[in-house]
């Protein structure tokens, strides 16, 4: 572990015990206030084994799927069982309520699967349909410049950044239709990303050196929060267009 970790380790855990000692004496006073009826505190008594990590959604998930399918199997086997006749009456009376109760949850899980399908399709249906609206609103507003009436240089900004927005919007439709329609790749592959051609009547730059100036200025724009574009901004769902 290195030292900056050590530091974040070191910082939650006295951030937890302050606040379970803060917890500890407000639960002793208004103990002491109702006469020391631990009943009539109201709050639970934290103890030391209370105070735990929340665990991880991703591995509480993964236990939870296998949990189901090493039930899956045990009823599996025991319906192989009773069909082959090694199992009696009782045990097959005792196989109904897990069967029913697995039944139901393999239902629900289907129906939520398919409403989350439904859900997802009606998305990407939506998508292409909202991102031409909002071209065609930037577009109109291009066009609705009076560029007679202000100054040129006034009326050639505001067309420009119309111009600008309605193609940010084309380009995120194109993108999208992308994302939506390439093959996925299996687990462990990376997507090939085609570069652009060296064209010998363009004369080179110096590439490493603007790649390395490149790098440091998205490292500083990253911890500043800085975003490059206005693409940036709508992907991240901070702007609302008007």
């Amino acid at each position: 572990m290195n030292t900056r970790s050590r530091a974040l380790v070191t910082r939650n855990e006295s951030k937890i015990r302050l606040h379970s000692e803060k917890f500890q004496m407000a639960w002793q006073a208004r103990l002491r206030l109702v006469g020391g009826d631990k009943s009539k505190v109201g709050w639970p008594q934290l103890k030391k084994e209370d105070i735990r990590c929340m665990q991880d959604p991703e591995e509480h998930s993964r236990n939870a799927e296998k949990r189901r399918k090493a039930t899956e199997r045990r009823l599996r086997k025991e319906s192989e069982l009773r069909e082959d006749g090694l199992l009696g009456e009782e045990e097959d009376d005792e196989m109904v309520t897990p069967l029913r109760i697995e039944w139901s949850k393999a239902w629900a899980r289907s129906r939520r699967w398919t409403e989350e399908v439904r859900l997802l399709e009606e998305e990407w249906r939506r998508l292409p349909v909202t991102y031409a609206h909002r071209e065609k609103v930037w577009i109109e507003r291009a066009v609705a410049v009076p560029v007679g009436s202000i100054p040129f240089a006034e009326a050639e900004g505001m067309v420009a950044y119309a111009t600008k927005q309605s193609q940010m919007y084309r380009d995120l439709a194109v993108r999208a239709e992308v994302m939506r329609t390439e093959p996925k790749l299996a687990r462990g592959k990376k997507r090939q990303v085609w570069g652009s051609t060296w064209d010998p009547i363009v004369p080179m730059d110096n590439g490493d050196e603007n790649d390395a100036e490149n790098s440091d200025s998205d490292e500083e724009d990253d911890e500043r929060g800085d975003i490059d574009s206005d693409e940036e901004l709508l992907l991240g769902g901070e702007v609302d267009d008007g």
